[in-house]
């Protein structure tokens, strides 16, 4: 059955399903695979989706009784990296100027902050305060400054949860119990958030996460006191 909720769900052989929901009973459904895996052969883009999708089992079950109503959309392979961010009379922003995988689901924000430097960097220009050359540069400095840090965690984690197939032992306990893990569950979805500096999230388990995880194990709970209050924080960046 389909919930309020987004959810993402893996085979850990690098197939992963994503579900977001978009209005009342409708969702977005995403199937990734890592760039080698996207060989559909004599299959038509429809099929090779839908199968895919049946690769990761949790989610194909949520399809059960779920109809298709808008047309297959895809994306092609595309480098993570960055362009050179501006020229002679032009300026990149957005996918344009750099591209890391969606997993994360920041490009929207990184392509409005980089508008927002941009249009700083033109009103110096323009009132004659910084030559092209100056604002351009000034644009690209703070741009690298706010997306990088993001940029790094993105790659990384791609490159541990996508492309990185550990022993079933492992991913039913050092993965599990960082996954789970309160504290991690925190920093992460802080620096989604954009406030918290993505450099605190720990790519691999803490001894702090696995012993928690191992209580938790035994059904001794392990939770941290640290998610337990709320707290006001400052906007990463600002």
């Amino acid at each position: 059955g389909m919930t309020t909720e987004a959810a993402l769900y893996s085979n850990t052989h690098g197939y992963w399903a994503v579900f977001m929901p978009v209005s009342q009973g409708r969702y977005y459904v995403a199937a990734f695979m890592r760039s080698q895996d996207m060989q559909r052969g004599s299959q038509s883009p429809q099929d090779f989706y839908l199968t895919c999708l049946q690769k990761v089992v949790p989610g194909w079950k949520r399809l059960e009784n779920a109809k298709q109503i808008t047309p297959l959309e895809g994306i092609g392979p595309i480098d993570n990296g960055y362009r050179e961010a501006f020229g002679p009379g032009w300026a990149l922003v957005g996918d344009a100027f750099h591209y890391k995988d969606p997993i994360d689901g920041q490009g929207i924000y990184d392509a409005l902050l980089e508008s927002k430097y941009l249009a700083e960097a033109i009103r110096q220009w323009k009132s004659g305060k910084l030559t092209w050359e100056q604002a351009g540069a000034l644009y690209k400095e703070n741009s690298w400054a706010a997306t990088y840090p993001m940029f790094k965690m993105t790659t990384a984690r791609v490159k541990r949860d996508v492309h990185t197939f550990p022993p079933r032992f492992i991913l039913n306990t050092l993965v599990r119990w960082m996954l789970t893990d309160p504290v991690f569950q925190e920093k992460m979805l802080r620096a989604l958030a954009r406030v918290a500096d993505p450099a605190e999230v720990p790519n691999m388990p803490t001894l702090g996460m696995i012993g928690r995880g191992i209580l938790r194990s035994l059904g001794l709970g392990g939770k941290s006191e640290a998610t337990s209050q709320p707290r006001q924080v400052q906007q990463y960046g600002k």
